[in-house]
């Protein structure tokens, strides 16, 4: 059996995480923020996943940076709430950029697309 065929056959098992599984910091973070509900999901997941390379980030910083806050766990809570934000932002300028696109002709030139993506970012 080939590599390939092996990586298909592969069960990927799904976690979903939970406040529960999160520091008291994130809870602290989201009490204060008053974090949309709708948000959760996503900054719970971003919290999760970006621990690796905050640690990386917090470990970078002089001492005198670290004081500012208590410890790591609030700086790992911090930007996983500015990065959901981000990624909100992001998500909403796709789907914005998608209804400015559906104005471009769909049989277009190349160089007719091109026009309607520098009309989207100059306009944006």
């Amino acid at each position: 059996m080939s590599e390939i065929e092996n990586k298909e056959e592969q069960i990927v098992e799904e976690v979903t995480f939970t406040l529960d599984d999160c520091s008291p910091e994130l809870r602290q973070v989201i009490e204060f923020e008053e974090v949309p509900e709708e948000l959760l999901g996503m900054l719970i997941n971003v919290y999760k996943a970006s621990e690796p390379t905050s640690h990386e980030a917090w470990n970078q910083l002089p001492a005198s940076a670290q004081n500012v806050l208590d410890n790591f766990e609030q700086f790992h809570a911090l930007i996983a709430l500015s990065q959901s934000y981000s990624g909100v932002d992001f998500l909403g300028e796709m789907q914005e950029s998608k209804k400015n696109l559906t104005t471009c002709p769909k049989k277009s030139t190349p160089s007719i697309k091109l026009l309607c993506w520098t009309k989207f970012f100059t306009t944006a």
